[in-house]
């Protein structure tokens, strides 16, 4: 595996110019997600179905990350991370031209399918570059930083999907869309090749390795177990409020996408403080604890609407910051750094599995109209995420990256 540029632990300004890179590819995967959902609609209103027949397809966004997320992650590993980045943006421009020129509501499902493979392909490859990118503390910061691109990046979806809401209508956001990857395809030809990882490795562990990664496993379920909590709360917390305090739905939706852009800070935070050397297990303390402190307070009977909100703010930056620790401290975790692509491709695979159960089980505890039993559920998923949570080997996460595997 090649070496990071750096030296004597300077990171060069390649490695940034990468970053920038492979964050503006980022930025094109993760406002895919956020592209459908305001234009459910006018896409039903299209293909002359109801609007429900077009929401309940949005999964297929999400299933090919929960499903073979550690397969597309291994790929990375086999042909490098450069050329995945560089087929995944391809392929969001190609089948966002095609989206155009759907005949109808199945083949735009296949569609929807097809963007979530490259997603897939680009988180987890995005995660082996940066990482291959920078050494020490430098690497902890383009990480956490890393992290926030899908949180960025979906708002920039639903930004998009609003204009073309508003005017154009739901074709124009795909073709601007499509665009946008276009251009990030080609400019991720620029990225450089003497990056660890950005090539194949020589030899690739196969899957099975995977299970004696146990630090790798063990901080994947612990981002899982979070994300049930975190998303869950932020989907579920618009109706909880309708139903308690009589608020709009639409007002809360509002304030909790507000959100999705505020809690970077959470991210930014995470790589400053693992940058001045606090260590990661007491900032998996302190996130833990604040978020459900947060989350008890959230769903208090009591608790006015700009409490709420403005709680729900600390709640998403928790979530952000549990979210850039993990992707920060999982590196140092492996043991067989040629696997770095299988072993992101897992951690996404179960962080999206958590995501996507998340509503399910807080709408189905919310139905109970038992505000006791959210406040359980949110306590006990944060502590069994930080119970998970390596308690050792974390801090070797910051070490460089500068040997042959």
């Amino acid at each position: 595996m090649q070496q990071a540029e750096s030296v004597s632990g300077k990171t060069s300004t390649t490695s940034w110019t990468a970053f920038a890179i492979v964050y503006l590819v980022g930025m094109a995967g993760g406002s895919a997600y956020g592209l459908v959902g305001p234009l459910v609609g006018q896409i039903a209103q299209h293909f002359q179905v109801s609007v429900p027949a077009v929401g309940g397809i949005l999964i297929c966004l999400f299933l090919p990350g929960v499903l073979f997320g550690t397969a597309i992650g291994a790929m990375v590993d086999r042909i490098g991370a450069r050329l995945m980045l560089l087929c995944g943006a391809a392929l969001l421009a190609v089948v966002d031209g095609l989206q155009l020129l759907a005949p109808s509501l199945f083949w735009f499902a296949a569609g929807l399918l097809a963007l979530g493979v490259a997603i897939s392909a680009i988180f987890s490859a995005g995660q082996v570059m940066v990482s291959g990118a920078f050494t020490g503390a430098d690497r902890a910061r383009g990480l956490t930083l890393w992290s926030t691109v899908n949180f960025l990046g979906y708002a920039a979806g639903l930004f998009l999907a609003g204009m073309a809401a508003s005017g154009p209508g739901w074709k124009s956001a795909f073709a601007f869309h499509g665009l946008a990857s276009g251009v990030a395809a080609v400019v991720a030809l620029f990225l450089p090749r003497r990056i660890a990882g950005a090539t194949a490795v020589e030899k690739p562990p196969s899957l099975k390795a995977l299970i004696h990664e146990v630090g790798v496993l063990r901080i994947s379920f612990a981002l899982g177990l979070a994300s049930i909590a975190g998303v869950g709360v932020n989907a579920s917390i618009s109706l909880y409020l309708h139903d308690s305090q009589h608020v709009a739905i639409g007002l809360t939706a509002s304030a909790a996408a507000i959100g999705n852009i505020i809690c970077i800070a959470g991210g930014l935070g995470t790589g400053w403080l693992l940058g001045k050397g606090l260590s990661p297990i007491r900032l998996a303390i302190g996130v833990s604890l604040i978020a459900t402190a947060a989350g008890v307070v959230l769903f208090l009977p009591w608790i006015n609407f700009q409490g709420a909100v403005a709680t729900l703010y600390v709640y998403q930056i928790c979530l952000s910051a549990i979210t850039a620790l993990t992707y920060a401290a999982m590196p140092g975790l492996l043991k067989n750094q040629n696997g770095m692509g299988a072993a992101s491709g897992f951690l996404l695979q179960i962080g999206g599995f958590g995501a996507m159960l998340g509503p399910t089980l807080f709408f189905a505890v919310e139905a109970t109209g038992d505000w006791k039993l959210l406040v359980v559920v949110i306590a006990g998923l944060w502590a069994a995420s930080f119970l998970i949570f390596p308690k050792g080997g974390a801090k070797p996460a910051l070490v460089a990256r500068t040997e042959s595997a």
